[in-house]
């Protein structure tokens, strides 16, 4: 599963997703932390909890020390500013990607997986009231259960045939969406 991990407001509308693969390079990282300076990022609790593993608190005070986001000059204080970070991360995952815009609609995201489409898990709701988002390429998937589709990137899927609807990175990394009116 795909997990945004830190997201950056621009470009507007949608702004910028951080996965793992992007913040295992330190400049992203010196990036992020840039960008949360002048709060116009975020990092969530799983962004946090990878940063910690992947670097351990003495790369990241380095990293910060170019940023300059915390201004810390022992590393003590910089792990008591990360910890108070990490803890006022909680609940703005779903915040970072509430609606997006695309092709001049709104749309509302619902949730990940399955369970986002109203059912108890295990298989998916289709209705044309009902958009799938690739997180690879941002292609906004119908959910008609008649039509056939896949994204340009090919993540993302939809067989009628045979009423299958996929990622390749599995189905917890399928967003879900409804066209919103406002």
């Amino acid at each position: 599963m795909k997990e945004v991990l830190a997201w950056y407001k621009y470009p507007e509308p949608k702004g910028t997703y951080y996965f793992e693969e992007e913040l295992k390079h330190p400049d992203k990282v010196t990036e992020i932390f840039d960008y949360c300076q002048i709060l116009l990022a975020h990092i969530s609790k799983a962004g946090w909890d990878f940063l910690t593993d992947y670097y351990g608190y003495e790369k990241l005070f380095l990293l910060n020390k170019k940023s300059g986001w915390f201004d810390c000059s022992a590393i003590n204080e910089f792990i008591e500013c990360v910890q108070l970070e990490y803890e006022s991360s909680n609940g703005k995952e779903l915040d970072m990607k509430k609606y997006i815009d695309y092709n001049g609609f709104k749309y509302e995201y619902l949730g990940n997986g399955c369970k986002a489409t109203g059912t108890n898990g295990e298989s998916w709701q289709m209705s044309g009231d009902i958009y799938f988002r690739c997180i690879d390429c941002g292609y906004m998937m119908n959910g008609d259960p008649r039509e056939s589709d896949n994204c340009p990137c090919g993540s993302l899927y939809k067989d009628a045939d045979y009423g299958r609807l996929g990622s390749k990175h599995g189905d917890d990394a399928i967003e879900v969406y409804v066209k919103s009116e406002g």
